[in-house]
């Protein structure tokens, strides 16, 4: 039986100043989306506007009933022929005294990302603020011997490349649990991955059972050595990667690279692995993004190790060619980032771009969906799902001028020049940390008969 992806459009409520946008699939990432701003409608509903609770309520508890309602409108997770994850009728009878005491947009925006994150669906969020006054100066990544330090400021550099056994004397296995109600996320390798990108923000971490009192961060590395990093200002932070040739945690140069390749001519095999799917130019619009205050020279110079992904394939391809390699096998355990360009950059390899079908996904309808996509979907109800093409139908026959879930999302393809096709065998490698753009590499090749999945 073909496996269908529910993808649930953008859905935005703007009372307090905070965003929430609603996308359910595991494939389509929200990076082309949040990056931009966008002035978006408040949110309204009639019905509960006119109910004896709400006119009682206070700003915090109106907008409470209201987001509830919204959540039970525009989320696959609520159709009547669902289970829920979650009653929402007993959650706002427990809650709605306790909003009440809430002061601050924060506050309010904190608390309903832990209602979100019990929907466990790795993609509903409160967008919302971090502190982004003060960072600490540090990250850390994961192998098969634990945790240990990536990147830090300059004054900790020696550091880099140790196993990380506790943060803030506590095991970082619990301090990563710890921010579970702050993100939304489907097992414990997304939490991690999340936690892992924001852990160096100061303001993640008020109001964490585990943030020391004096906003240092402290941590012990396996060997039993203490370091205490001190917050300082985004501007002042110094990227420093990890050492060439680290053998006790495998951190050689080489990994750093999102791919590489390797041709193995006695079993007539190519391994194209797949770390995340960034390259030279994916990485550049993120740091530009995340470190404003980097120059194009020190830009360029990060980048310098890092390809472009066409030219990568070029080269691979050449060289499977030369060789007469029947197998490409491509790896993607533990992708879990990146940008579907590169998706469909390979993709195009194996078959023209205007062969390749994209994903069939599923859509909910919505007031809310409708408001934000300046859409008309009467014809629709609200209580089932739609395939894509069923919604294209009604919206291009209803609201021509209006933009499409595929529009929006930018999952279309887009054509960059004609490839030569590979003919040989592809074989697609999977694990459980394989998500987002390169879970939807794996869903458009299987959709595009495009070699065997295994895992």
């Amino acid at each position: 039986m073909k496996k269908t992806i529910l993808h649930l459009n953008n859905h935005f409520a703007k009372r307090f100043c905070i965003r929430y946008a609603l996308l359910l699939s595991g494939c389509f990432v929200t990076a082309g989306v949040t990056a931009q701003t966008i002035a978006y409608p408040e949110y309204h509903n009639p019905k509960i506007e006119k109910t004896r609770k709400f006119k009682k309520g206070n700003k915090q508890q109106k907008d409470l009933l209201l987001f509830a309602e919204m959540i039970r409108a525009t989320h696959p997770a609520f159709l009547s022929a669902s289970t829920a994850p979650f009653d929402m009728d007993s959650l706002l009878n427990a809650d709605f005294k306790q909003v009440d005491n809430f002061h601050s947009q924060k506050d309010m925006a904190r608390y309903l990302q832990g209602v979100v994150s019990l929907i466990g669906d790795n993609d509903s969020q409160v967008d919302y603020e971090f502190n982004p006054s003060l960072v600490f100066p540090f990250r850390f990544e994961e192998s098969d011997q634990g945790y240990f330090l990536l990147t830090s400021g300059r004054q900790y550099a020696e550091y880099i490349g140790r196993g990380i056994d506790r943060i803030n004397d506590v095991p970082v296995e619990e301090v990563i649990g710890s921010f579970a109600p702050l993100f939304s996320a489907d097992n414990i390798y997304s939490l991690r991955d999340q936690v892992k990108e924001n852990i160096s923000r100061v303001g993640l971490w008020e109001g964490n059972p585990y943030n020391r009192p004096d906003s240092t961060l402290k941590l012990t590395f396996t060997d039993g050595v203490d370091i205490v990093i001190e917050a300082m200002k985004p501007e002042r932070r110094l990227r420093i990667e990890s050492p060439e040739g680290d053998a006790r945690y495998g951190v050689a140069a080489k990994e750093r690279l999102p791919f590489e390749y390797e041709i193995r001519n006695d079993k007539k095999i190519c391994v194209l692995s797949l770390r995340s799917l960034e390259d030279r130019q994916t990485l550049q619009n993120q740091l530009r993004v995340e470190q404003p205050e980097l120059t194009v020279d020190q830009i360029n110079e990060y980048l310098n190790p890092y390809p472009e992904f066409r030219e990568f394939l070029d080269e691979m391809f050449s060289q499977l060619g030369e060789h007469a390699i029947p197998t490409l096998v491509v790896d993607v355990r533990g992708a879990n980032k990146g940008s579907h360009r590169i998706a469909q950059e390979l993709l195009s390899r194996f078959k023209s771009y205007d062969e390749i079908k994209p994903v069939e996904s599923l859509v909910r309808v919505s007031p809310c969906l409708d408001e934000y996509l300046m859409t008309k979907s009467s014809g629709l109800q609200n209580d089932r799902l739609y395939s894509t093409s069923e919604y294209r139908r009604v919206i291009e026959r209803e609201s021509p001028n209006a933009k499409s879930a595929y529009d929006m999302e930018g999952s279309e393809f887009s054509d960059s020049g004609q490839n030569s096709i590979y003919e040989g065998n592809v074989i697609f490698i999977q694990d459980e940390e394989t998500r987002n753009a390169a879970a939807s590499l794996l869903l458009m090749a299987r959709d595009n008969g495009i070699g065997i999945l295994i895992g």
